[in-house]
C-alpha cells in the first residue's frame, strides 16, 4: 500500500497502529478525524513517508508546527487551504441504489462536515440561498427527478447533482411483450419491464434492456381482476445520443376492461434531443388527464425513424432503450 486517504472517516488511534508495517507508505491522509498527536507519532518513522495531511484534526497548531520543524523530510500539509484560491466543492450524493422502496427515505449525503444542500423536485436548479434546505430523508411517492447543490462558506458552491429517484410502483399480475425486441437487446423478455432491476446506460447488453429499433416497443399489462386506481405511469428508457439510443418519437397508452377493448387514453410526444448530450437514464412521465382503474393497459413507443440532420449517423434508424416501467 503506497497511499491511504482516510479523510473524514471513523478512525481511531489504536486503528492506526495497524498501519505501523506499511513499509511503501508514501502518502497518508487523515484530514477530519479524530486523531491526537500521539496517535501518529510511529507513522511518522515509516522509511518511505513523504506527504501527511492533518488539518481539522484534534492537533493543535502549535504541536503541528513542531511536527513540520521535526520531521523536515516529510511535507505535513496543516491547513485545510494551501493557498488563497477558492475551491468547489464535490458534489452530493444520494445513497440509495436501485430502485426505491415504497416506505424508505431516501438520503441525500456529502461527505465534507458543515456543508448544506439544497434541493429541488420541480426540474428547476437550485440556489445556494433560496432552494429548500435539506434537513431530513424525503419520501416519495412515485419516481420523482432531484436536482441537489452542496454550499459551504469560503467555497463554491458544487455543480448540480442531477438523478432520477425511480421508486417502486403497483405491479401488475402479468406482463406480456406484443413486439419481440431486437435480437441485439433482448433483455429477459417481459420480465425485464418489471423486475425492479435497472440498467446501466454503460452496458446496454445487460439484461435490464429492451432494444427496439425496426419495431415498435408494444406491451401489456394486465392487473385482473380486482385493478387499482391509476394516475401515472413512468417509462425507465436510456439514452446515449452518439451510439444512436434516442426517446421515443411518440408514446400511447392505451386501456379497457379486457384486451379486445382497449381505447386510447393518452398520447405523447416527447422532445427530442437537439444535440449531442451525456448518457443518462431518463423517465418518461405519462400523467393521465383523471384516476383510472381499468385491467388492462397497453403501451407503444416508437423509436426514431431517422437520425437528425446534426447527428453523425443522419437518416438512419434510431434505438429506443427501455428496462422499467412503473405504475402509480
Amino acid at each position: 500500500l503506497e497511499k491511504l486517504n482516510l479523510n473524514f472517516t471513523e478512525i481511531k488511534g489504536e486503528g492506526l497502529a495497524a498501519l505501523k508495517t506499511l513499509n511503501k507508505l508514501t502518502s497518508l491522509s487523515l484530514a477530519g478525524t479524530d486523531i491526537k498527536r500521539e496517535d501518529i507519532e510511529g507513522l511518522l518513522k515509516l522509511p518511505v513517508l513523504s506527504e501527511l495531511f492533518i488539518w481539522n484534526t484534534n492537533i493543535t497548531e502549535e504541536e503541528k508546527q513542531k511536527l513540520v520543524k521535526d520531521y523536515p523530510k516529510i511535507v505535513i500539509t496543516t491547513s485545510q487551504f494551501v493557498d488563497d484560491k477558492i475551491l468547489k466543492l464535490p458534489k452530493p450524493v444520494l445513497l440509495n441504489e436501485g430502485i426505491v422502496k415504497q416506505d424508505d427515505k431516501v438520503i441525500l449525503k456529502h461527505t465534507m462536515p458543515g456543508v448544506i444542500i439544497r434541493f429541488t423536485l420541480d426540474g428547476s436548479n437550485p440556489d445556494s440561498t433560496s432552494s429548500t434546505k435539506y434537513e431530513t430523508p424525503l419520501n416519495f411517492n412515485s419516481t420523482t427527478k432531484i436536482k441537489a447543490v452542496a454550499c459551504k462558506q469560503g467555497w463554491y458552491c458544487s455543480e448540480v447533482f442531477d438523478i432520477i429517484c425511480f421508486v417502486e410502483g403497483l405491479k401488475p399480475a402479468t406482463t406480456v411483450l406484443l413486439t419481440p425486441p431486437d435480437r441485439q437487446y433482448p433483455g429477459v423478455g417481459a420480465k425485464s419491464l418489471s423486475d425492479g432491476r435497472k440498467g446501466y446506460t454503460d452496458n446496454f447488453k445487460e439484461p435490464s434492456w429492451l432494444g427496439y429499433r425496426d419495431n415498435s416497443f408494444s406491451a401489456e399489462f394486465d392487473f385482473g381482476g380486482t385493478p387499482p386506481s391509476i394516475h401515472k405511469i413512468v417509462i425507465s428508457n436510456g439514452e446515449n445520443i452518439g451510439g444512436y439510443i434516442f426517446p421515443p418519437t411518440e408514446v400511447e397508452v392505451w386501456a379497457g376492461q379486457n384486451h379486445q377493448q382497449l381505447k386510447l387514453i393518452k398520447f405523447w410526444k416527447p422532445l427530442a434531443p437537439k444535440d449531442y448530450r451525456p448518457h443518462r437514464i431518463e423517465a418518461l412521465e405519462l400523467a393521465l388527464d383523471s384516476e383510472v382503474k381499468y385491467p388492462v393497459y397497453k403501451i407503444i413507443a416508437k423509436p426514431i425513424n431517422k437520425l437528425p440532420t446534426w447527428h453523425s449517423g443522419k437518416g438512419k434508424k434510431g434505438w429506443f432503450m427501455v428496462d422499467e416501467v412503473f405504475f402509480y
